[in-house]
């Protein structure tokens, strides 16, 4: 049986961390959560429906571009107040069942009693699948699994995160981001987020690397000339891809996240973004900050070629033809 419409789990981060450090934290977190859940609901198509519980939700529509719409606006928007949450879209439907239809109540007088007592739905078969695809992602992203994927191929990109601490890296397809919405103060926020969660704990820091690896897909390079990186300022066009470019060049993310596992992946996907479309000169910048960190050469082999963008015109690093 061919499944149609497509459905999502998401789940906000950190959840287990703001309620150790505060319960005041802890309830804005969820109240911030569940008002930008219900506030684009209206994005979803005319049988969209959301089911929410806490830190999570699960979410229904018929066709997949108004799904993906309405997670990349909520994804965005919990971005700008420094939350992050991790999520997978799969093929399917949600087939709620709410608790009154169960077979073990056989007069109305119980249906009417459960009715006003519990709340809540449980769900059918095929929530388990985009359920452990969610669940297996160690990183901050909205996973696709290969249905998705095929049906909606310009608007994911490669990423990749750490199924385990200490494992070896996999690759995922995760939801583009809006380049117009990255801005340089929404940079700054991931930055300052990035570093409080490294500075915590480094296992938790590692679910960062994937939103940095998605953020630098989302991004236009192409634009970046070495007459724009020297005379950067504010009012410039690509003001992002400027501020995120000099991070790295500056030595700013080598200071702050260079022993974190996983960062040689962000360096490989910006190089390999660099060397895809920008200036000889921006590359050849790039290329000394990149070959004076032997760290980053011995990692070479733990990266998967696939990380890389297929049919790169100028050549790949990981190759140098």
């Amino acid at each position: 049986m061919v499944k149609t419409g497509f459905i999502a789990f998401i789940d906000l981060l950190g959840t287990r961390e703001r309620v150790q450090r505060s319960s005041a934290e802890f309830y804005t977190s969820l109240r911030n959560f569940q008002e930008l859940v219900t506030y684009f609901a209206p994005l979803l198509d005319d049988n969209g429906t959301v089911y929410f519980f806490s830190d999570c939700a699960y979410v229904e529509s018929e066709a997949l571009p108004p799904l993906l719409g309405y997670l990349g606006q909520l994804r965005m928007a919990l971005f700008t107040i420094g939350l992050f949450m991790t999520g997978a879209v799969g093929r399917g439907k949600l087939n709620a069942v709410a608790p009154n239809s169960s077979s073990r109540i056989d007069d109305q007088k119980s249906v009417e009693q459960t009715r006003q007592i519990v709340h809540g739905s449980f769900f059918g078969q095929d929530v388990a699948p985009v359920y452990a695809l969610q669940d297996s992602l160690k990183g901050i992203g909205i996973r696709f699994d290969s249905s998705a994927q095929r049906s909606a191929k310009s608007t994911w990109v490669k990423s990749c995160h750490y199924p385990r601490f200490g494992s070896r890296l996999e690759l995922i397809a995760d939801l583009r981001y809006d380049a117009e919405k990255l801005d340089e103060e929404i940079l700054r926020r991931f930055f300052s987020e990035f570093l409080k969660a490294k500075t915590r704990s480094k296992k938790y820091g590692r679910y960062y690397i994937t939103c940095l690896v998605t953020i630098i897909r989302s991004l236009h390079f192409g634009q970046v000339t070495e007459k724009a990186l020297r005379g950067y300022a504010s009012t410039e066009k690509h003001v992002s891809e400027l501020y995120l470019y000099k991070q790295f060049v500056s030595g700013f993310v080598d200071r702050n996240f260079g022993d974190l596992m996983g960062i040689e992946c962000v360096y490989y996907t910006l190089l390999d973004e660099v060397y895809g479309k920008c200036d000889p000169s921006i590359q050849l910048i790039l290329t000394k900050v990149f070959y004076g960190k032997k760290r980053l050469l011995r990692a070479l082999e733990n990266i998967p070629y696939e990380i890389l963008n297929e049919g790169n015109p100028r050549g790949s690093p990981k190759t140098g033809q």
